[in-house]
């Protein structure tokens, strides 16, 4: 099965489930939940994380994407572009 089979994690892109119509980082896992409530990071859904990721300052920004673990997809996404935008990668 490729990546491209798989519903993936909006923060550490981690294959969530099979699907005929995967989705990319639609969804936050349960871990990466948990690890975003350790960091004070009080977001629920990939929309509230996008929002924060939009209002934090870049320095913030970059030590929290560490600190929960995120990583980026192959495959375009909302989150990933708007982390790319803000950092400016």
């Amino acid at each position: 099965m490729a990546h491209a089979d798989y519903n993936c994690c909006a923060i550490c892109d981690n294959k969530q489930d099979y699907s005929d119509n995967s989705t990319t980082k639609e969804e936050i896992c349960t871990e990466c939940l948990i690890s975003l409530r350790n960091a004070n990071v009080n977001v629920l859904s990939v929309d509230e994380f996008i929002e924060w990721v939009n209002d934090t300052d870049k320095v913030k920004l970059a030590f929290k994407l560490d600190e929960i673990g995120y990583h980026k997809c192959y495959y375009r996404n909302d989150v990933d572009e708007a982390i790319s935008n803000k950092l400016e990668l």
